[in-house]
């Protein structure tokens, strides 16, 4: 009897267990896909990837070397991938678009969008935008996109300012 108890027991617990055991190797997966998509980017611009992160498919890579920022964003079977060379920008910004949404006794903010804005240095080449989160294409809620996405623009904004100084 305490075998058959045991042996439920264990059956029990690994039915519990396996579907967090596959999800976090699922997201290992892609995690390495979007790495090697990134990397095959970066080779085709002569240059590597030293910092890298992936987020709900979009993933972004930085070559410090090189001062390139390498980025990939899945929207449907669509990948939009984008090579900004940060020698030319001056700083970059953080532009979260969200509304007020009210109904019911009860108000809302919803973000519509989060994007990376990078203002070049030759006023004449404007802006570079890149979207992290859109939430007509992407997941309605947010799972650390605006974290992601204010950990980027610092990172960048403190190498702009590296360039400036040489």
């Amino acid at each position: 009897m305490d075998l058959q108890t045991t042996l439920i027991g264990v059956f029990i617990a690994l039915l519990f267990i396996f579907p967090f055991v596959y999800m976090n190797q699922a997201a290992k997966i892609r995690s390495r896909k979007a790495l090697g998509q990134l990397q095959n980017l970066a080779l085709q611009n002569h240059s590597d990837i030293g910092q890298f992160e992936y987020l709900s498919g979009f993933s972004c890579g930085l070559s410090a070397n090189e001062k390139k920022f390498f980025t990939m964003k899945k929207n449907g079977a669509e990948v939009v991938s984008q090579v900004i060379d940060l020698a030319e920008i001056s700083h970059c910004s953080l532009n979260n678009r969200s509304r007020s949404v009210s109904g019911s006794g009860s108000s809302a903010i919803v973000t519509d969008a989060i994007e990376l804005i990078f203002h070049h240095r030759d006023k004449a080449a404007g802006t570079t935008v890149v979207t992290v989160y859109n939430a007509e294409h992407d997941n309605p809620t947010l799972s650390g996109e605006l974290q992601f996405a204010e950990k980027w623009q610092k990172t960048i904004t403190s190498l702009a300012e590296q360039s400036k100084k040489r």
